[in-house]
C-alpha cells in the first residue's frame, strides 16, 4: 500500500480536567492512544497525564492529516473547543471501548 494513501488520523487528547488539549497525527489511532495512556511519550501530555481521546478526523493521506494538524494548532482555543463540543458534546473518552478490548 502506498504510504500516501494510508489511513491517517488527526486527533485531540486532553487532561482529566478538559483544560489542556494536545493535537497530533498518526496512522494507528488505537496504538497512539495506548502510548499516551501508558505515558510512553515524554512531553506535555506525559507531564499532565493527558490520556483522554476527545476528537479525531480520518484522512487518506499523511499530507492532508498534517495540514489539518497545523491548522488546528494555529486555531484559537475557542475553535478547538467548538469542534470538540460538536463532535463529542460530553467530552467522553472515545477510546474507552478500544482500551477495554486490549486490556
Amino acid at each position: 500500500m502506498d504510504s500516501e494513501f494510508k489511513k491517517c488520523y488527526t486527533y485531540m487528547m486532553c487532561d482529566s480536567n478538559n483544560c489542556l488539549i494536545y493535537i497530533g497525527v498518526t496512522t494507528n489511532l488505537e496504538r497512539r492512544v495506548l502510548h499516551h495512556r501508558n505515558r510512553a511519550f515524554l512531553g506535555i501530555m506525559h507531564r499532565y497525564k493527558g490520556s483522554k481521546l476527545i476528537y479525531f478526523e480520518t484522512y487518506t493521506g499523511i499530507a492532508e492529516a498534517l495540514a489539518r494538524v497545523y491548522q488546528l494548532k494555529g486555531a484559537s482555543n475557542k475553535v478547538k473547543y467548538s469542534l470538540v463540543e460538536e463532535f463529542n458534546p460530553e467530552w467522553l473518552d472515545l477510546s474507552l471501548l478500544w482500551i477495554a478490548k486490549v486490556e
